[in-house]
């Protein structure tokens, strides 16, 4: 009689290994949000203020004819 070995089924482990990559990519997501989040903000603000004062600039010249 011959000895029987059970094999452990492996073929859910790639799946797992996927979902913690998935994980920490949603992780570092959600981490790093805010700072980007900040960032725009201040250069949409930054856009929005030099665009305000090229117009008031223009708006202040004096055209000779």
């Amino acid at each position: 009689m011959g000895v029987r070995v059970r094999m452990r089924s492996e073929r859910g482990q790639p799946i797992l290994e996927y979902l913690v990559i998935a994980a920490i990519i949603v992780g570092a997501i959600l981490l790093i949000q805010p700072t980007v989040r900040t960032n725009i903000q201040n250069l949409y603000n930054q856009a929005a203020q030099k665009t305000s004062n090229a117009a008031t600039a223009l708006g202040n010249l004096n055209v000779e004819q």
